[in-house]
């Protein structure tokens, strides 16, 4: 990903449009780029890793003052389009399969990635996602706004983009698409890391849309290259200023490779908190070593009233997979008959490229094994789930982070 030089007056999108699949389609190259290696596998138990993380998230977040958008009630019945049609199903437990038809449904699915394998899942992303767009999808807010993205390759589309409020800023635009409705129980943006130009723009749209969690999943420097602007203070009690924002560090916490901090911001809207879960460990086009993490994260933007902003560097790999499992197993618990890459494409039409390399479409298979072994219980399909498990890790410490299509 090449980070763009030159800088636009565009400030509000508007004018003639452009179609992303004749500028981008499927001829994105591969291009190496230093990568960084997988960690060493976790050794912590499953049962550990859950009660360890679960500790942390049991205080809520409080959002921008705001009524918010909670998550749907246990029995409202809600509708989701997907290739086999739409279907009508009753919402039931949305943490895990509580009835015999979602336990069901979980086995269908963990079945057919086990029946696909680890390498047919490789070959499904490079011959069916990679270069998936949706159709009609149009980039110009994003070339009219090059100074205030990180990457000129990794494209915010303009369907679903999220538009700021013009009344505390010069200009609507921010890299960061919405990712809401059903099956999922929460609002996500997902975005790339802040710029330092663009970290007051992240504060106008926290406050304008009641965010009240943020999932980082990158580190500001990593590999000796600048990932994302150190948008919050670290250190408690340390103030930061960001024009008409300030924040404040009211305490950190760290658990299994993930750190907690309690922010407390102040706007012109008012005063509110934030809940910053920064997760170390996930390299960047890699995949990290545990699968819990992302099981135990996800428990926060699930039962939140607030929406949740996801990001890492770009804002599609690491940020795009986490959101993928959420979807991935709110589909599942729903009924959903889909298969896995119809989700992933389900996910993409709404953030562009979101997954970016196979691993880690095969990294989130791995999740969905390891949340079936968890919620559903060890029965017949324990012995092919290992192996299953096996040959994935091969293809894990195998894998070349440099072999990616994406150019810095």
């Amino acid at each position: 990903m090449k980070k763009k030089d030159s800088k636009v007056r565009g400030k509000k999108s508007g004018g003639k449009q452009r179609n992303i699949q004749e500028r981008n389609g499927p001829k994105n190259k591969k291009t190496p780029t230093p990568g960084q290696t997988r960690d060493e596998p976790a050794t912590e138990s499953p049962t550990k890793v859950f009660t360890m993380v679960e500790d942390m998230m049991n205080k809520p977040s409080s959002g921008p003052p705001s009524k918010g958008s909670g998550p749907p009630s246990k029995g409202r019945r809600s509708k989701m389009n997907r290739a086999q049609g739409t279907v009508t199903q009753p919402v039931n437990n949305r943490e895990k399969p509580d009835t015999q038809e979602q336990k069901d449904n979980c086995r269908r699915l963990v079945n057919w990635v086990i029946k696909t394998g680890p390498q047919g899942l490789i070959d499904m992303y490079n011959n069916e996602i990679k270069n998936w767009l949706p159709p009609c999808s149009t980039r110009y807010a994003f070339d009219a706004n090059a100074d205030k993205n990180r990457y000129n390759d990794v494209v915010c589309g303009d369907q679903h983009r999220v538009v700021l409020n013009l009344a505390d800023g010069p200009h609507d635009y921010i890299h960061a698409n919405e990712v809401s409705g059903f099956p999922l129980c929460n609002t996500f943006f997902c975005t790339q890391g802040p710029l330092a130009n663009t970290i007051i723009d992240f504060y106008r749209m926290i406050c304008q849309r009641k965010v009240g969690i943020i999932i980082m999943l990158c580190e500001t420097v990593e590999m000796g290259k600048p990932k994302c602007a150190q948008y919050w203070p670290r250190k408690k009690d340390e103030k930061m200023s960001f024009g008409k924002f300030t924040v404040i560090n009211k305490g950190t916490s760290t658990t299994h490779q993930i750190f907690t901090t309690e922010l407390e911001v102040t706007s012109p809207a008012g005063k509110f908190n934030l809940k910053h879960f920064l997760w170390l460990g996930w390299p960047d086009r890699g995949v990290p070593s545990t699968t819990l993490c992302a099981l135990t994260l996800l428990k926060a933007p699930r039962t939140s009233s607030s929406p949740t902003i996801v990001h890492c560097s770009a804002g599609i790999g690491r940020t795009g997979s986490v959101v993928a499992i959420e979807y991935v197993i709110q589909a599942t618990l729903s009924l959903s008959t889909m298969n896995l890459a119809e989700m992933i494409k389900e996910v993409r039409s709404k953030r562009l490229l979101a997954v970016q390399t196979d691993v880690q479409f095969l990294y989130i298979a791995r999740v969905l094994t390891e949340y079936y072994t968890v919620n559903v219980g060890k029965d017949v399909l324990q012995k092919d789930i290992k192996e299953f498990n096996v040959n994935a890790e091969k293809i894990f410490k195998n894998h070349n982070p440099n072999d990616v299509y994406a150019k810095k």
